[in-house]
C-alpha cells in the first residue's frame, strides 16, 4: 500500500547553504556553462534550486577591460522616497 507524501516536494540538489554559497555555486555555473560543459537546461535546474535571481542567470560577457571599469564604480544604494514628496534639484541640495 502507499502513502501520501507528508510534506513539500524537495529537490535533490536542494540543500542549506548560505547567501554566499548559493552565489559561488552560481558562479560556477555560469563559468560552465559559458565554457560548453553543462547545459542550458542544467544550468536553469541548478540557477532554480539555488534561488538565483533572472539577472544574474546569463555569463558575464564582458571583456576584462570592462569588468575593471565597472569595478572602479560602487553598487548604488536604494533610496525609497515617501508618498508625495518631490526629488530636489541638483542645485537645492
Amino acid at each position: 500500500m502507499r502513502t501520501k507524501p507528508t510534506g513539500p516536494l524537495v529537490s535533490p540538489m536542494k540543500t542549506d547553504l548560505t547567501p554566499a554559497q548559493a552565489a559561488k555555486m552560481s558562479e560556477w555555473t555560469r563559468e560552465d556553462l559559458a565554457a560548453g560543459k553543462i547545459t542550458q537546461t542544467q544550468a536553469d535546474a541548478i540557477f532554480n534550486d539555488l534561488s538565483t535571481p533572472a539577472g544574474q542567470r546569463a555569463p558575464d560577457t564582458r571583456s576584462a577591460e570592462e569588468r575593471q571599469f565597472d569595478a572602479a564604480f560602487p553598487v548604488a544604494q536604494e533610496k525609497i522616497l515617501p508618498f508625495g514628496m518631490a526629488i530636489p534639484a541638483k542645485n537645492q541640495r
